[in-house]
């Protein structure tokens, strides 16, 4: 590895990412096994199933993160039904639905498609729904919602490069994926629907 490579500063954010999913998974997934315990010894509670689904979000939460932001080899395949898993359970009962049909995907597919609904999902005060395209390298996004809103500069930078004023982390899938797009000779492209709006990242 060459001085320029070691501290690009996108390679240390991919490396800080994955060790931080790294270190907090497997404390979390003993959290989801205590309480799996406890609801095999203890009457049911609403206390408990509420635990449950914290700590199964919470694990799926980062898991997602570790793909979409964390260092990845470029042979790596992810499998479907770790995607499908990690889909199902971060947006578990919130006011988003993911319509997505699984298929394996090489690791760079696989963050692109995971950071487009992170954007997506931005842009969906009220939820909705996102049905999700792969394929022939290209990660197409067709949102169907009540309500959207953009906010401009995040969006303006993701599609037209325009750079940022401030980079804030609750909006930081939109800058990594510009950068990653660039780096894989593709780019975004956004159109507004009369259902809602598709986003594509493809060549």
């Amino acid at each position: 590895m060459t001085e320029t490579s070691s501290t690009d500063p996108t390679r240390i954010a991919e490396l800080v990412a994955s060790r931080l999913c790294h270190d907090l998974i497997n404390p979390v997934g003993a959290i989801g096994n205590g309480v799996e315990l406890m609801q095999a010894t203890l009457p049911p509670s609403p206390e408990l199933e509420l635990l449950s689904e914290s700590a199964a979000t919470a694990s799926a939460k980062i898991r997602l993160f570790r793909i979409a932001f964390g260092a990845a080899s470029a042979s790596e395949t992810v499998e479907a039904r770790v995607l499908a898993e990690i889909l199902a359970g971060a947006y578990r009962g919130g006011r988003i639905e993911i319509d997505w049909p699984p298929q394996p995907l090489h690791r760079t597919e696989a963050r692109l498609m995971l950071l487009a609904v992170m954007c997506a999902e931005s842009a969906l005060p009220l939820g909705g729904r996102i049905r999700v395209e792969t394929g022939e390298g290209a990660v197409t996004i067709a949102v169907e919602a009540r309500r959207t809103r953009f906010e401009t500069e995040p969006w303006a930078h993701l599609i037209d490069g325009v750079a940022l004023a401030e980079c804030r982390s609750a909006l930081v899938h939109f800058p990594f994926a510009r950068s990653l797009l660039a780096a894989a000779g593709r780019r975004a492209r956004l159109e507004e629907t009369p259902a809602g709006f598709t986003l594509s990242f493809a060549g």
